[in-house]
């Protein structure tokens, strides 16, 4: 019997089968929308296919694992972004206002608590002027969007944030004490639940500590935030500290220092600047030899330890200072030393090793380290920087070292050595100037180093003076546009090579002279002479400067020639001193026939003549001193003398004809000019009057009127002449 080709199936199993089917296909169709919307970036979606909590469902179950895993991933990259973010965000913040501590202080904790999302802050700082008496004090506070100014104190282990310092550990409390709070909104709002203390150190050294308030939460990855970016705030504040306490007793010592300055002094600094200024001509000449030679004798001119070192903790280059540190200790320091030999223990290695890594993360940061081994102590200031290719990429690492042991000596002691203070702040002065004064070189060098040619040729011909140097055979080795151009005015052409002698061929008298001021200079001697010559019968004058030049063993080979035309000096000396004689003459003159007189700005008497003595019949001695007002006439209104004021004090000239009263009573008439005398500021300081004596009443009276009438003034007497 043939076999049937089909099964039969009961119905209700089949319809068993068409329900799975069913199923299966409302699994996939939700499986796909939820993957579709985890494609376009929603990850909060839940799988709606209503079989998530069915363990059976393993197509489910995965999918939704999938989901979760990327939530966690997604949460934990906008962690780590936000602390980068943040990080970078306060790193310009700290490099921006790293001079002023209160400043930097606002700044750090408003943007700290904004960033934060909470609700208030405040930064403490360990204050350790006094080490008799360390105390925590309150920088900054900010709370509801607002600065505050509080001034708060707390002792060492006093309280929460004491304790913190002791401890040098984060505390974070979830339960704030009622009575915690010192700051409220004012607008009805709960009080912060949340309290997060974190001690601002570097190692094991605390250097303040920030206390942040929040209604939130704040999460693990926050409190990492604020602990790594509490070291940076640590750092900068060793700085800024040290900065302020420099600063401080500098502006004491030069406070000190400004009574006993005195002209010697300030000609004593003018010599050393030219004598500097012609010493640095020389050195940059040489230096502008080579780059690479002048960029070694750049590190090595440096009183600071220089060094780079790329990934391998290897030494690429060094300066002398660096390798003399340690060559007393027998290691012999060059390109390829393995940096980390130089600690002992493997703990120092460790911390090293961590520096080094943050440089070739990007950073920048300064480092206070101490230095004990035996009898010896030192303190330094170590810079780590990044150096960088064309395109970006951090190569290597170059570090700085400060030696401050000096200026950590000089601030600790002057707690206790106040008669060494001047001595001590001179020093710390003259440090900080040096290491000024090193940068701002090694920034110049640099500059003048990119044309040499250039630069020397800019530098001669940067003056009115004539310049020329010359060899031991006389002969010119280099000059600037006005040496040149003088000779060619005199129909020479003197370039390199010509021979100065020749210029007094046809004077043996001053060719000998000449030759015996260049023999002086040759023999290194350092000096200034005044010549006078005479070209074509016109006399000219010059002040001279020689000065030897040597090289780098430290012999004579060259002398420098400065000259100052001071032909017009001498020119105008000469015709002042006859201007002075001619008016001489014209004063005696002008005295005899003229009543002149000098007064101060209240019109006190100060100078008067002999024809001032004469009319009014006083002595010089019974007028020096008196107010000018002695001599005027009661005739003489007061309206009069009100417009004469009024016009002095304008910086104008008052004219005009006044009556005086002599000392026994008779009257003088005067035709009077008094002009005001002004200084430099053109500020008034003192009167001169000029009086042309009327001997004829009549006349004097005559013109008194017409000027009262002019100045609407009562008249005298009406006067006809005949």
């Amino acid at each position: 019997m043939k076999a049937f080709p089909y099964s039969f199936v009961k119905k209700d199993k089949l319809n068993d089968f068409h329900q799975q089917l069913s199923n299966y296909k409302l699994q996939v169709s939700g499986a796909t929308e939820f993957v579709k919307a985890i494609e376009q970036g929603n990850l909060d979606i839940p799988y709606d296919s209503g079989t998530e909590a069915d363990g059976d469902n393993a197509l489910a179950s995965s999918l939704v694992s999938m989901r979760d895993q990327m939530k966690k991933f997604s949460a934990e990259e906008r962690q780590r972004n936000w602390v980068s973010e943040g990080l970078a965000k306060f790193v310009d913040i700290l490099r921006s206002k790293n001079n002023d501590i209160t400043q930097l202080s606002n700044d750090i904790i408003s943007q700290l608590v904004k960033y934060l999302n909470a609700n208030q802050g405040a930064l403490y700082i360990v204050n350790d002027d006094d080490k008799k008496d360390v105390y925590l004090e309150m920088a900054a506070c900010y709370a509801y969007n607002r600065q505050k100014f509080l001034t708060q104190r707390f002792e060492l282990g006093e309280g929460i944030i004491g304790q913190v310092v002791l401890e040098k550990t984060t505390a974070y409390l979830k339960h704030i004490p009622k009575d915690y709070i010192r700051i409220t909104s004012g607008l009805g709002e709960g009080l912060p639940r949340n309290l997060l203390i974190v001690p601002l150190k570097i190692e094991e050294r605390v250097f303040g500590l920030v206390e942040i308030a929040s209604f939130n939460e704040i999460k693990n990855y926050q409190i990492e935030f604020v602990e790594r970016l509490g070291e940076s705030i640590a750092s900068t504040i060793s700085a800024a500290k040290v900065s302020t306490s420099t600063q401080r007793l500098l502006q004491e010592s030069r406070a000190q220092a400004e009574q006993m300055r005195s002209q010697e002094e300030e000609m004593r600094q003018n010599m050393e600047e030219l004598s500097a200024t012609q010493e640095e001509m020389h050195r940059v000449m040489k230096e502008v030899q080579g780059k690479e030679k002048y960029m070694t004798d750049l590190i090595n001119a440096s009183k600071d330890s220089i060094l780079t070192v790329d990934r391998n903790m290897k030494v690429i280059n060094c300066n002398k200072v660096f390798r003399a540190t340690y060559s007393g200790s027998g290691l012999d320091i060059d390109k390829g030393f393995d940096i980390s030999n130089l600690f002992a223990t493997q703990e120092e290695k460790a911390r090293y090793k961590g520096l080094y890594k943050r440089v070739f993360e990007g950073e920048t940061f300064d480092v206070s380290d101490h230095y004990k081994f035996q009898d010896l102590e030192a303190y330094y200031i170590v810079t780590y920087s990044p150096i960088r290719n064309d395109q970006g990429e951090i190569i290597a690492a170059a570090v700085f070292v400060k030696d401050v042991t000096e200026i950590t000596r000089a601030r600790d002691a002057a707690q206790q050595q106040t008669e060494e203070l001047k001595a001590q702040e001179e020093e710390l002065r003259q440090n900080m100037e040096e290491l000024s004064a090193t940068q701002e070189e090694m920034q110049r060098v640099l500059t003048e180093v990119q044309n040499k040619e250039k630069y020397l040729l800019e530098v001669l011909n940067a003056t009115n003076d004539s310049i020329f140097t010359m060899d031991k055979d006389y002969r010119i080795i280099g000059s600037n546009k006005v040496f040149s151009g003088a000779l060619e005015a005199m129909g020479l052409k003197a370039g390199k090579g010509f021979e100065m002698l020749s210029l007094f061929a046809h004077d043996e008298v001053q060719r000998a002279q000449q030759k015996a001021y260049y023999d002086r200079a040759l023999a290194g001697e350092h000096f200034q002479v005044s010549d006078m010559f005479t070209t074509n019968g016109v006399k000219s004058f010059y002040m001279n400067h020689y000065s030897p030049i040597r090289d780098a063993e430290g012999k004579i080979y060259a002398i420098a020639c400065y000259a100052k035309d001071v032909t017009a000096l001498m020119t105008a000396q000469n015709e002042n001193t006859d201007m002075r004689q001619t008016l001489e003459v014209r004063e005696n003159v002008f005295g005899v026939t003229t009543i002149l007189s000098e007064s101060d700005l209240f019109g006190n008497i100060t100078f008067v003549n002999d024809k001032l003595c004469e009319v009014s019949k006083y002595s010089r001695e019974e007028l020096i001193g008196k107010p000018h007002n002695m001599l005027r006439h009661p005739d003489m209104p007061k309206e009069l003398f009100q417009e004469f004021w009024a016009t002095l004090k304008k910086g104008g000239v008052f004219r005009g004809i006044i009556k005086n009263k002599a000392k026994d009573g008779s009257v003088y008439w005067v035709d009077a000019s008094i002009v005001p005398v002004k200084d430099a500021s053109r500020n008034i300081v003192k009167y001169v009057g000029a009086r042309y004596h009327i001997e004829d009443e009549d006349i004097a009276t005559l013109l008194y009127n017409r000027q009262a009438r002019k100045m609407k003034l009562p008249l005298l007497k009406e006067i006809e002449l005949s």
